[in-house]
This record gives C-alpha cells, structure tokens and sequence, in this order.
C-alpha cells in the first residue's frame, strides 16, 4: 500500500513539472503570437499609407500640365518647378 502511494506521489509530481513546462512554453508562444500580431497590424497600416501615397502620386502624375506653352518654355518651367506644376 505505501508503495503504491509513493509512486502515485512520483506521478502526481512529474504530471505538475510537466504542466509548469507546458505552461512556461504556453507564454512565450502567446507572447510571440502577440508581438507577431502588432508587427502584422504595423506592417499593414504601412501597407495602406504606401498605397494611398502611390495613389496620390499617381494622380499627380497623370494631371496634365496646364501652364506651358512653347513659346513660354524657359519661364514655365523655372514657374512649374516653384508651383508644382500649376
């Protein structure tokens, strides 16, 4: 009877080293499952700036110059370098 108590005992004893285990390689999971989180919803925010900046040069792009004229050139341009363009 006292030997089945004492390796129950060993039981119950490796059962809880092995829970501790677990449970310290349960945190550092879930710790690296959060800071993979936060740098995804970072990298997205990134993402959706990039894309809205290469939006708006894109626009930029394709708006066509109104202030040169041929005959105007030199002047305009030096006027489009200083205003952007119009």
């Amino acid at each position: 009877m006292r030997g089945q108590l004492e390796r129950k005992e060993r039981e119950c004893e490796a059962k809880a080293q092995e829970k501790e285990e677990l449970m310290r390689t349960l945190n550092i999971l879930k710790g690296k499952l959060e800071s993979e989180s936060k740098d995804r919803q970072t990298t997205e925010t990134k993402l959706t700036e990039m894309t809205q900046h290469a939006e708006t040069l894109r626009k930029t792009v394709r708006r066509p110059r109104r202030c040169c004229s041929r005959s105007r050139r030199s002047a305009c341009v030096s006027l489009c370098s200083t205003t952007g363009g119009n």
